[in-house]
């Protein structure tokens, strides 16, 4: 089982993966903040330090299809969606 590689501290938040690709930072950890009262938030921690990470909560990445929140998103929906209906043939 994979671990995160930088250090991320919020209680809400489900690790969700690594992430590698060409777009910003190159390396992120995946999260997805799943708060009671407001819409999940998806997160790409980059570094150890509190302000070395991305975060969003709606699926407007732009262009970009190697985006980590947009890579972060569609982990969440499938890992929600298998856990509800099983898995899923990719």
């Amino acid at each position: 089982m994979e671990t995160p590689r930088f250090t991320h501290d919020c209680t809400n938040c489900l690790f969700l993966g690594h992430y590698s690709c060409d777009f910003g930072y190159k390396n992120y950890d995946l999260y997805v903040c799943r708060n009671k009262d407001d819409d999940d938030c998806y997160v790409a921690r980059y570094g150890d330090d509190g302000n070395d990470y991305m975060a969003f909560s709606n699926d407007d990445y732009g262009n970009e299809p190697q985006h980590p929140l947009r890579e972060a998103r569609q982990r969440y929906l499938k890992m929600h969606m298998e856990s509800h209906y099983g898995k899923l043939l990719d």
